[in-house]
């Protein structure tokens, strides 16, 4: 349980220092650079495995690493094509809506077997997430509408691909060695897109770039780190790990952005607020 939670408060982290970067008006791709050498540093320095990167690449994890670390930094820069060209609102809704996709994989795929009352607690969770983040749609070109669409599948696809990782190859003892690697690939990309960007590399001379940076890969390190503890441990099915993360993510962030950033509440968000904190507890608290 105290993985969930940390996994829980890394993602919501991730949320604060994003906001602290628009407000300090520092360039994103920058610190996301930082971060992803930070969590891959991290990560090697925690691994107390015997697994070696010439044995990685030898093992069938290596693709799941660089699928994983390509589709980071891609969806990327889908989230900001589409909050661009499609709006804010509807972003937010396919990235933290594709969160059906893992929930569906692991009961599809995986067999798990839910509990009437648990599976009740992931439809409520999936109306949660919709509701708490629901924000009345900006004027859009509807052309772009595509790119939410491809948001979607692609973080979901993240989702898949760590669940299905963390099933067949990661264990305990190679979770820091695999989160790690994943971050190296993305960053490795990063630095591919930074040759064909070279007026970014100014950016650098700011001290709070990287110190956001280095928070940054802190924190996102936990986000997958924390997760594919709390889906070894077993505590709970996998659908029902994705579904409270992903509730208790939404509830958290929406609270915080509440609380210290002034944002405004619609009564569709209270909604969700009150179906979030009855789904996370149906799914933790029900056995039947």
């Amino acid at each position: 349980m105290i993985f969930l939670i940390f996994s829980i408060l890394s993602s919501t982290g991730i949320f604060l220092i994003f906001k602290l970067i628009n407000l300090k008006k520092l360039p994103i791709f920058n610190t996301i650079l930082i971060n992803y050498f930070v969590a891959a540093i991290l990560g090697f320095t925690l691994n107390r495995s015997s697994q070696t990167i010439a044995g990685f690449f030898h093992s069938n994890a290596i693709w799941f690493s660089l699928i994983i670390g390509f589709l980071f930094i891609v969806m990327f820069f889908v989230i900001g094509w589409s909050s661009q060209k499609a709006g804010i609102a509807v972003t937010s809704v396919a990235a933290k809506m594709s969160v059906v996709m893992p929930i569906s994989f692991s009961i599809l795929y995986f067999g798990e077997i839910l509990t009437g009352a648990k599976f009740i607690g992931i439809v409520l969770a999936i109306a949660a997430v919709f509701f708490t983040i629901y924000k009345k749609p900006e004027k859009n070109n509807a052309k772009n509408s595509f790119l939410p669409v491809i948001l979607f599948f692609g973080m979901g696809l993240v989702d898949i691909s760590v669940k299905y990782a963390q099933e067949k190859f990661v264990t305990p003892e190679t979770n820091s060695f695999f989160t790690a690697f994943l971050f190296l690939v993305s960053a490795i990309f990063a630095v591919i897109f930074t040759l064909f960007n070279k007026d970014s590399v100014k950016d650098y001379r700011n001290g709070w770039v990287w110190i956001f940076g280095i928070l940054l890969g802190l924190v996102n390190f936990g986000t997958i780190y924390f997760l594919i503890a709390t889906l070894n441990s077993n505590i709970f099915p996998g659908a029902v790990v994705f579904g409270v993360n992903n509730t208790g993510i939404v509830l958290l962030s929406f609270l915080l952005g509440l609380l210290f950033f002034k944002e405004k509440l619609l009564k569709i968000n209270m909604v969700g607020i009150v179906l979030s904190i009855v789904a996370i507890f149906m799914l933790t608290f029900f056995n039947g």
